[in-house]
């Protein structure tokens, strides 16, 4: 019996400073995302042609810090406005244009699980993980849905109460080459769909 008792004065300690190290973070800011196809042909003159669709807007966040390595947090994303840009090089001569997509809006929800560093503490902290989302575009005549996996990497400053956090990442391509297929009329397309945000998320 002591050497129980021994034994659970000792684990006792690492377990409630566990305890007392989670906390929930609540937060908003702004983010920005490109869409990016690319096809090129090799055949005569040779020819290349892109098209990127921009949004940007506002999100929400929620997560909850287990200890300093370990997280989980969700988020909505809201975009009220599109921007598609194309661009065709043929032949050595290059054209662009840009335009605003009519009746465009987008919205998504995500989660993630994250490990980092200092995650907790006061000062700086790193982290990356793996998440899910799903996204949908909607727009004068449709509407496009996607969702994947994504990888978010973000870097922070813990304070007392508030924390400011800044995070790039990337997201799975496979349910948005479907949509530029179509529209760039090409089955083989190199893809890639990357975000940057930036946060501020209030410590409980």
């Amino acid at each position: 019996m002591k050497r129980l008792c021994l034994a659970a004065s000792f684990l006792l300690p690492p377990i409630t400073a566990s305890a007392d190290d989670s906390k929930f973070q609540f937060g908003v800011g702004f983010f920005g995302q490109s869409a990016w196809a690319g096809c090129t042909e090799t055949q005569g003159q040779g020819s290349a042609r892109e098209q990127t669709v921009y949004t940007s807007g506002v999100y929400a966040n929620s997560r909850y810090v287990f200890n300093d390595n370990v997280a989980l947090d969700a988020n909505f994303h809201w975009a009220p406005s599109g921007q598609k840009e194309t661009r065709n090089d043929v032949g050595g001569s290059s054209s662009t244009r840009t335009s605003d997509i009519e009746g465009f809006s987008a919205t998504e929800m995500n989660a993630n699980f994250l490990v980092g560093l200092s995650l907790y503490r006061r000062g700086w902290y790193g982290f990356t993980g793996v998440g899910v989302f799903q996204e949908e575009w909607t727009y004068t005549g449709g509407s496009e849905r996607f969702t994947g996996f994504q990888v978010p990497v973000g870097i922070g400053y813990n304070f007392k109460n508030i924390s400011t956090e800044f995070q790039v990442g990337f997201k799975n391509v496979s349910d948005y080459a479907e949509f530029y297929h179509q529209e760039l009329s090409r089955d083989s397309l190199d893809l890639f769909v990357g975000w940057a945000k930036f946060g501020v998320l209030a410590n409980f």
